[in-house]
């Protein structure tokens, strides 16, 4: 019989595999963020930030969360989930390419040679990352961590090399996109490689089920992918690329603390399943190292970027003010994405989609806060609505957590 410090290595090591990879992620995102801001300038940078922010957003629309359909599908006993789910996807990624394909051409025939570019690239980034979420999603909630954490570091190395040393020979902004582009197709071909996806398909009924259990769960998700990645978009249509850019270095670094939420909320997700004697005390650990890591990581970010950024990248002089103003509501939006994870896994799917479709519903408000106040009104902004969505995702976890704890 194992005794208890074997079962605390078990506790520990998917969160451990969580977390390597997302430091990983972090580390990779900083250099690209850095060196490419460093390489192209802020205008080079705006134009990068907004086709991945654009790209994201519509990816994550397309999405679906299908990976919440399969895995509700396979603990109910359907091993052939992760197949339909699979074809959904390919459909849905298919679908988004070819409309933007045909939009960049009605474009270009239309003298509108640069839109059609950028239209076709943000879609083809769009249709790979409907792919890449679900490949990697799905094989992570089902149990694969190291699958998925392998996945994440393929992706973020690509980005540094042969990202970095690609940009260096030609610092353009076309190149790095290229690599971008491959690096999602290369991530989710490796965890793609790693399951068995071919099966029976599903009959049609058990399709409509399955897309149903991750549409209602989506509702939730989509409204917070949306509200962290309209800001720059909502600049990129109404402010000059270079404020996109200042943008687009302030928001990642203030975000490195989500790295840690996602690998908790990741890990929140994949034990909804658990034994329910063991619920609560695991979410009350989980809750309270989380707490403490977040905390750490925004009281260094805020040092870090105050006294030695200035001399890191001088030409982005507004970045500190930036990162400072977003830091509290990003701070309190970290917790909400776990509690999230744990409002999805108490059934708590109405709730987090009235939540989900109010965030989305507020983020119009970037457009005009970033025509008039450019991007000191939209950092202010979205401060406040993450602190906001944040507190209300936290007070609908409490919520369910009495009810099911009946205290």
């Amino acid at each position: 019989m194992r005794g208890n410090w074997g079962h605390a290595v078990d506790r520990v090591k998917p969160l451990f595999a969580l977390l390597t990879a997302h430091f990983v992620a972090a580390t990779s995102s900083v250099i690209t963020v850095f060196m490419t801001a460093f390489l192209l300038g802020p205008e080079g940078r705006g134009q990068i930030a907004f086709v991945l922010a654009a790209s994201n957003i519509i990816g994550a629309l397309g999405f679906s969360s299908l990976h919440v359909g399969v895995l509700k599908e396979v603990s109910e006993g359907n091993e052939l989930a992760p197949r339909v789910g699979l074809s959904m996807a390919a459909r849905i990624s298919f679908g988004i390419f070819i409309a933007s394909v045909v939009w960049s051409g009605f474009l270009l025939a239309t003298d509108h040679a640069d839109t059609a570019a950028l239209v076709l690239v943000t879609g083809m980034g769009a249709a790979l990352v409907v792919l890449n979420l679900f490949i990697l999603r799905a094989c992570q909630a089902l149990g694969d961590d190291e699958g998925f954490k392998r996945g994440w570091l393929i992706q973020g190395l690509m980005m540094v090399f042969p990202g970095i040393p690609i940009l260096l020979v030609f610092p353009t902004v076309t190149p790095f996109l290229v690599v971008w582009l491959s690096s999602l197709f290369a991530s989710a071909l490796y965890v793609f490689r790693r399951r068995t996806w071919f099966a029976p398909e599903y009959h049609g009924a058990q399709r409509r089920r399955l897309l149903s259990h991750s549409l209602r769960a989506h509702a939730g998700t989509v409204g917070t992918q949306v509200l962290n990645r309209l800001p720059v978009v909502a600049l990129g249509v109404t402010a000059p690329p270079a404020t996109v850019g200042v943008y687009s270095v302030a928001a990642p670094i203030s975000e490195l603390t989500w790295l840690i939420s996602e690998a908790f909320s990741l890990l929140a997700f994949r034990k909804a399943v658990a034994d329910r004697q063991q619920k609560r005390d695991r979410d009350r650990t989980l809750h309270a190292l989380h707490v403490w890591m977040t905390t750490v990581s925004a009281a260094v970010i805020a040092v870090g970027v105050v006294t030695l950024f200035p001399y890191i990248l001088p030409t982005f002089p507004e970045v500190p003010l930036l990162v400072l103003i977003l830091l509290p509501g990003v701070l309190v939006q970290g917790h909400a994405r776990v509690a999230m994870s744990r409002v999805t896994g108490r059934g708590g799917v109405n709730a987090s989609s009235r939540i989900g479709i109010i965030s989305g519903v507020l983020s119009l408000t970037f457009f005009p806060v970033a025509a008039a106040w450019g991007a000191i009104g939209v950092a202010t902004a979205a401060s406040v609505l993450f602190g906001l969505q944040g507190i209300g995702v936290l007070l609908v976890d409490r919520q369910l957590a009495r009810r099911e704890w009946g205290s």
